[in-house]
């Protein structure tokens, strides 16, 4: 075909097929000069990180990968894919985690590197499918793409969260739609991972909606692909928001539960300075004492609200404010167990001889904050890390529940009065974002969830408002009311429907480092939801959707190979 153009320049192409090639790519990287700017993943990263507490704007969610998407539909070059999806996710990070910073600037730029680095292999796989699936008026490769490109983000999120160690699902797709409740109830079964999915499945679908009205070729054809994506859209969509919408109308029934959460809003410098311990004592006992005016039948402190090891300075003050007030207390406390093990605990302390006295050990700890992971490597780095405040407990090894007995419990439907059991199942800190751990927990029989917390560290910011979301979702995964309780902020109860039915704040509406109370009956929902029967397997068939993409980009490639091939041939 070069050989008929008139041109000379043309002409001297063919006769020098690699310098042509590079000619023509030359003058395509220029004509598409804009849609390869790394400040399309730049803007991605931002826009994104917008759909988050505290702007919160959750539509922005809806459109913010589709500058990722044209990015890396225009690269050229792998290279440049790889550099474009890093910088989408280190902007996104940097912005949303930048709460981080007040502890430590180190561990804020390690955090936007390290989970960056996830996105950079899931950016370069899109890339790569997009640049097999090239023909932009197939109906088949748009559909494949559709759903495949979704499935890789989501296959992203699954591995950076659930890898051992330095797993850290913070922020999911799925987060920004906390406040989307008729949405947020598709987590019911697909949990977060396909709330994920859903608004990952609409970013595709306007890129590739972009991608169709550019393209050349007949009209007729482009139209009815864009009619058929757009039916599948629907299909995907409007059942999800229906029932959504049905799902908040129920009501879980079950036997009522009061809980009582208290918010003690201690400074942070205060906390661990053993001349407060008698004041952070007080404030707690005034403030429970107060609550059980309300009749609860269980007081939540937040995390470490005891000021020391509770276990080596047992206060006899304690437990007899316990025994006069005739009401458990569930807290966080330090425990030691010698000289070189320490736990990060959750005690139940109860007027009832049965449980006593229980303890939960905090499994899943902050590495480089609560641990030095991979000490047999970085052993060295220990005396830097006392320094800088790291600590150095042990994880616990098995979940635990805080059963609390309750001679009558008031049945929420039916208004007669019955024997039951309440089974607290504790999470620590940021033990919520671990969906293995949550499972775990009502599987062994926790009709309550309680995550206790102290988010101080990240002072006015919008750490307590995304750790809060998590909480949501666990609330709509499991079926369960989840009770939030912060040292600072923000302690809130969730319904299983993930409404935040009420949150401890004061006159001016501030609910962050306040001090309050708050007491709410919730009900003792076991039963599993069809996300802890099955839909926790809806990563693995993500899974199996980009195996399903890679080999169907594989054979069109493969086909369009011999096809040119043919031609040469012919020619």
């Amino acid at each position: 075909l070069l050989n008929i153009v008139p041109d000379p320049k043309w002409a001297e192409m063919s006769l020098a097929p690699a310098a042509a090639e590079k000619s023509i790519k030359n003058v395509m990287v220029r004509d598409r000069a804009w849609t390869s700017s790394l400040f399309l993943p730049v803007l991605g990263g931002v826009l994104l990180s917008f759909a988050y507490p505290r702007i919160d704007f959750w539509p922005l969610a809806y459109c913010a990968l589709v500058p990722l998407f044209i990015f890396l539909d225009s690269a050229a070059t792998r290279r440049m894919a790889l550099m474009g999806s890093f910088l989408f996710s280190f902007m996104f990070f940097a912005i949303s985690v930048h709460w981080i910073r007040f502890v430590t600037l180190f561990g804020w730029a390690f955090v936007a590197f390290w989970e960056s680095l996830f996105f950079m292999v899931m950016g370069y796989l899109m890339w790569s499918l997009l640049h097999r699936c090239s023909c932009k008026v197939c109906f088949t490769a748009n559909l494949s793409l559709l759903v495949t490109l979704p499935a890789l983000w989501v296959l992203a999120e699954w591995v950076r969260s659930e890898i051992p160690v330095m797993g850290f699902g913070w922020n999911l797709l799925g987060y920004s739609q906390a406040e989307n409740l008729p949405l947020l109830q598709a987590a019911k079964i697909t949990g977060v991972y396909g709330v994920s999915f859903l608004v990952a499945f609409a970013n595709a679908f306007l890129f590739l909606l972009w991608r169709l009205l550019l393209a050349q070729g007949s009209p007729l054809r482009r139209f009815l692909i864009l009619g058929a994506a757009s039916i599948i859209v629907s299909i995907v969509f409007f059942p999800v928001l229906r029932s959504g919408e049905a799902m908040l109308r129920e009501e879980s029934g079950g036997p009522v539960f009061r809980v009582s959460v208290i918010q003690g809003n201690i400074p942070q410098e205060e906390k661990w300075d053993p001349k407060y311990q008698k004041v952070i004592l007080d404030k707690f006992f005034k403030m429970s004492e107060l609550a059980g005016y309300d009749g609860p039948d269980l007081i939540v402190w937040p995390e470490a609200a005891y000021p020391g090891y509770y276990n080596l300075s047992k206060n006899e003050a304690f437990t007899a404010f316990v025994e006069k007030l005739n009401t458990p207390i569930l807290f966080g406390a330090l425990t030691a167990l010698s000289e070189t093990l320490f736990y990060n605990s959750a005690y139940l302390i109860s007027p009832n001889p049965d449980t006593s006295e229980l303890r939960y050990d905090k499994i899943r700890l902050v590495p480089f904050g609560e641990y030095v992971p991979f000490r047999s490597v970085l052993s060295p780095l220990d005396p830097l890390a006392r320094s800088l405040g790291v600590g150095d407990f042990s994880a616990g090894t098995e979940i635990q529940l805080f059963p609390i007995s309750l001679p009558a419990i008031q049945t929420k439907q039916a208004g007669r009065d019955e024997k039951s059991e309440a089974a607290v199942g504790p999470l620590i800190c940021f033990e919520n974002i671990f969906l293995g751990g949550v499972r775990a927990l009502c599987w062994k029989g926790a009709n309550i969830l309680c995550v206790i917390t102290n988010d101080a560290w990240f002072q006015d910011s919008s750490a307590p408002y995304q750790h809060l979301g998590a909480s949501i979702f666990r609330a709509v995964e499991t079926g369960r009311w989840v009770i939030h309780c912060a040292n600072t902020g923000v302690s809130a109860f969730i319904s299983p429907q993930g409404r935040v039915v009420d949150r401890v704040k004061n006159s001016k509406d501030q609910d962050l480092f306040v001090a309050g109370a708050v007491t709410r009956p919730v009900t003792l929902y076991g039963k599993n939801t069809p996300y802890l029967s099955f839909g926790y397997l809806f990563p693995y068939i993500t899974l199996l959707i980009v195996i399903q993409g890679f080999v169907f980009s594989i054979r069109k490639q493969y086909k369009q190979h011999k096809q040119n091939k043919q031609m040469q041939t012919i020619s």
